[in-house]
């Protein structure tokens, strides 16, 4: 199936490493900083504690992958590419194109998942009380490969009813 022609264009990750960076930031600012995204009526949090290169932890999550053999977060270009998805996801939700679930995770929390499966993409909130109400935390975003879709299948069957 063809990928929804609701998503933006992808971004480029070639060039130097400054030039991403700055890329990839401006469309985060943009999506989330500027455009304070809303997922069903609740507003979308993310990590902003500082990261290197004064960024929020919040971004990096979803432009670089944990890598457990050197345990550190690492560049991902499939998932940067695709940090322009990440807010109109989350935005266009209910949506026919997006499988929507909860799934209880092993540390007992629930969290909500936005699988666009044309489009091998998907989005993790976890809803959360804050002191000024309720808010639906952006936990990550990502390509998925063939493992991430085995995943994702297995917490489909396994979602929350």
């Amino acid at each position: 199936m063809p990928i929804p022609s609701w998503l933006p264009d992808t971004i480029s990750c070639n060039g130097q490493w400054p030039d991403i960076l700055g890329r990839l930031w401006a469309v985060f600012q943009r999506d989330f900083i500027e455009g304070s995204p809303h997922f069903k009526g609740l507003q979308v949090w993310w990590d902003r504690s500082r990261h290197e290169d004064d960024k929020d932890e919040g971004f990096w999550h979803i432009t670089h992958r944990y890598d457990y053999q050197i345990g550190q977060r690492i560049f991902d270009q499939k998932r940067s590419q695709k940090i322009t998805w990440c807010a109109s996801v989350i935005k266009t939700c209910p949506n026919p194109d997006v499988i929507e679930f909860r799934y209880l995770e092993s540390s007992g929390i629930p969290r909500t998942y936005l699988w666009v499966q044309e489009a091998q993409y998907a989005v993790v909130l976890e809803p959360q009380r804050r002191a000024l109400g309720r808010i639906a935390m952006l936990i990550t975003a990502y390509h998925v490969g063939s493992l991430g879709r085995d995943s994702l299948e297995r917490k489909y069957d396994q979602r929350i009813r």
